[in-house]
């Protein structure tokens, strides 16, 4: 207000800063607020300074739905989540009916919090790898699986039922003769159907069941299904 009235002798700037002035003593923003605009500007030293004035639970809820880690985790920025986990923040704690923090850095591509929840926290992977498989982001499939060694078995069939070509081809490279072994034996089985079903079945519906059962099965397994059904 000062420096409106020196500099620019505004009156109607003034008065409107005067009105803002007014109104942020009669409705101070709450801590909460404070420090979730600390965090959205990445700033540990403000965070830390709202929580030092005697913040209460860090696992409370915020504007958007959020918790202080899960917004720390959206932004993927892992020294606030570090700041917070310091001051009693909870890593595996999830407003109800939400993303649990681990799920809010996957499904944001945050990797390095996924990284700080993994192997800092040691959180489980839990369902991340199946929903990493589903929705084909091979930097979390091959972190769980080729660095984490989770059990591909899951993801695998996830990835599957999606179509997610790169992530089915990797995960049976990593899963050698089993991964395999496992994709031939459904196809058979598919390929018994078939053979039991073609006389009955007209060919709309016998093309129907190629295109959306075979090719979730294999990708080679829907050659061989198809010249079993020819």
């Amino acid at each position: 207000i000062s420096t409106a009235r020196s500099n620019f002798k505004n009156e109607q700037m003034i008065q409107f800063l005067s009105k803002l002035l007014a109104a942020a003593r009669t409705n101070p923003i709450s801590k909460e607020d404070e420090l979730l605009a600390a965090i959205n500007k990445r700033d540990c030293a403000a965070a830390r300074e709202i929580i030092g004035r005697g913040f209460g639970s860090l696992n409370c809820e915020l504007t958007g739905h959020w918790t202080p880690m899960s917004r720390a985790a959206s932004l993927n920025h892992v020294e606030m989540l570090r700041l917070l986990r310091g001051f009693g923040a909870t890593p595996d704690y999830a407003l109800n009916g939400y993303w649990n923090n681990m799920q809010t850095a996957c499904n944001n591509k945050a990797y390095d919090a996924v990284r700080y929840f993994v192997e800092e926290c040691k959180l489980p992977i839990g369902d991340s790898l199946i929903t990493a498989a589903q929705n084909g982001d091979m930097w979390l499939v091959k972190y769980f699986v080729g660095e984490c060694h989770a059990d591909a078995n899951g993801a695998l069939e996830a990835a599957r039922s999606k179509g997610q070509r790169e992530v089915v081809s990797y995960l049976e490279s990593v899963g050698g003769g089993e991964a395999k072994k496992g994709a031939k034996t459904e196809v058979k089985k598919e390929v018994k159907s078939v053979r039991r079903n073609s006389e009955a079945w007209g060919e709309k519906q016998l093309n129907e069941f190629l295109t959306n059962e075979v090719f979730r099965l294999s990708y080679d397994g829907a050659a061989v299904l198809k010249g079993a059904a020819e």
